[in-house]
């Protein structure tokens, strides 16, 4: 009798488990579907924006994405041409640039204050 309570038991906790399985699994789908519906909306909308501007003005398609000329990706998807700006909050109110030097407008505060 007791072996019988535990196989259901058990076979109900394998059934909860693959459903919950299941549900994460159809989130994600979810997620990413509504992640590319957005993008794909977002790109329509600059595409058409752009065009736009193009009959606007008598700029040539080179003079407006003058801007995109210090993107460049590498094989892992990194813009190498970027640099990187690391802030600190430092006395629980103001955000300051700590890194690199040249943009450093103080020292990094260490160790760093925990939350609260």
């Amino acid at each position: 009798m007791y072996a019988v309570a535990a196989a259901a038991g058990i076979e109900n906790a394998d059934r909860l488990e693959e459903a919950q399985r299941l549900a994460t699994v159809e989130e994600r789908e979810r997620i990413a579907r509504d992640l590319h519906d957005d993008l794909g909306q977002l790109l329509g909308f600059l595409t058409a924006k752009i065009q736009a501007a193009l009959k606007a003005t008598d700029l040539k398609p080179d003079q407006l994405i003058m801007g995109y000329k210090g993107v460049k990706f590498d094989e892992k998807g990194q813009n190498i041409l970027a640099s990187g700006l690391v802030i600190q909050l430092q006395d629980g109110a103001n955000y300051v640039p700590v890194w690199p030097k040249a943009s450093a407008k103080t020292e990094p505060q260490m160790p760093y204050k925990a939350w609260q």
